[in-house]
């Protein structure tokens, strides 16, 4: 299959946040600005375009302050008159300035706008496909598929996010999240594992079964059973006994050798956390992720880290971070990294807590492997978990927005890697 055209944010850098739009990167001048003018906050609209980029202060220069999600509903509560617009900027919220020059909006009324309703993100993704041994070609209309010149080629191994199927059989096609038509016989369906961590509600006293499975034994050293915990089981550690052949943990019903088994401990807090404020700690070596209140654990669960060398790109960098800015779903790729030695592409990795330049916490549909390392050098974790931990990670994410960057009252979370 011959190169056609990849799309251009299937050619960003892994690291690199991906928008439809590239104004987030944008940056003008700063240059004073007159008061604010009242404003008819009556005056609702709807933004057409994805991903339209927001401002701590109406500058282009200023701090990114995230960007409205396609059919994010939007009230105006001040203008500005200030350079780098020309229209006045418009205050939608607590520190958060757009421009609405070139901005397509729906108005909306008292009839059709309901601001509490929930305003999608992005296109809801239905599911999530790999590329087959032959590649995929991409058309831009459904009508095309298969009779015109494709508009892009997926190779072997992509993986892709979907937003609509239609047809059936041979006939069957997939419209993916970058606007592509693809066969569906090209493709094979990816079932997402369905792991997840545990609230914790006291010490943290349990472990997760991470070989394929674990042989329980009635005392240490002494008689096998004919029982086994499969992979990912969740048991809970009644006590533990030090043996010449290792460590040895008690659970209900028998004993577990430590080695087939990832136990997360209990952390205190970086220097850097005030009383009561949410971090993260991930152990590269137990490969477990928990989160924080204080010194107070509150959630734990299973996590992938880099499966490279200390200190090379695909390791997980250690040290103490935080978010600098949140995605409801973004791509990764290293198409651009000409050294590579195999390349991937991965699109609508949900929930992406970015902590150090492209390395953050986030979903992941493509394997169930948590507990051993294997990722890129991102923490990869569950899709029910990522959802947990963005909801506790700062700052948070208004209501229809699809990224949302710190800001000095609302910090990122403190991530700690070791």
């Amino acid at each position: 299959m011959q190169p056609v055209r990849v799309p251009s944010t299937l050619r960003q850098p892994k690291w690199a946040v991906v928008f439809s739009l590239q104004l987030l990167m944008l940056s003008t001048r700063a240059q004073s600005a007159p008061q604010n003018s009242p404003v008819d906050s009556a005056r609702s609209y709807t933004i057409v375009q994805t991903d339209w980029s927001l401002w701590q202060t109406p500058a282009r220069s200023a701090p990114r302050r995230g960007a409205l999600a396609q059919g994010a509903h939007i009230t105006p509560f001040a203008e500005l008159l200030a350079p780098g617009c020309q229209l006045p900027w418009w205050l939608i919220g607590p520190d958060a300035w757009m421009c609405p020059d070139n901005a397509i909006l729906a108005e909306s009324t008292s009839s059709n706008h309901n601001p509490t309703a929930t305003a999608p993100a992005t296109r809801k993704v239905l599911g999530h496909v790999l590329v087959g041994n032959n590649g995929a070609l991409g058309y831009d209309r459904r009508e095309n598929v298969d009779v015109a010149t494709p508009s892009a080629e997926m190779r072997q191994g992509f993986m892709l996010g979907y937003v609509q199927a239609f047809g059936s059989g041979e006939s069957a096609v997939l419209l993916t999240t970058h606007g592509f038509w693809v066969p569906a016989r090209d493709v094979q369906h990816l079932t997402p594992s369905d792991f997840h961590g545990s609230v914790v509600e006291g010490d943290l006293d349990f472990a997760w079964v991470f070989t394929k499975r674990a042989q329980v034994y009635s005392a240490p050293d002494v008689q096998r059973r004919a029982q086994f915990i499969d992979r990912l089981t969740q048991v809970v550690v009644q006590g533990q006994q030090q043996r010449a052949s290792g460590l040895w943990l008690k659970i209900e019903g028998g004993w577990l050798k430590s080695t087939e088994l990832r136990v997360p401990e209990l952390q205190q807090p970086p220097t850097s956390v005030g009383i009561g404020e949410h971090w993260i700690d991930v152990d590269t070596k137990t490969q477990t992720l928990v989160a924080y209140v204080g010194p107070r654990p509150v959630y734990a669960t299973l996590v992938s880290t880099g499966k490279g060398r200390p200190g090379t790109e695909q390791s997980t960098p250690v040290g103490t971070h935080r978010v600098w800015v949140k995605l409801i779903q973004s791509d990764m790729d290293n198409l651009d990294t000409a050294d590579a030695k195999s390349v991937y592409a991965v699109e609508a990795v949900p929930h992406v807590m970015f902590f150090e330049g492209g390395y953050g916490i986030h979903g992941t549909y493509w394997h169930d492997e948590f507990g051993v390392s294997k990722s890129h050098g991102c923490v990869n974790v569950s899709l029910a978990d990522a959802r947990w931990l963005f909801q506790f990670v700062g700052p948070h994410l208004p209501l229809g927005w699809s990224a949302v960057f710190p800001t000095a009252i609302e910090p990122g979370t403190v991530i700690r890697i070791h």
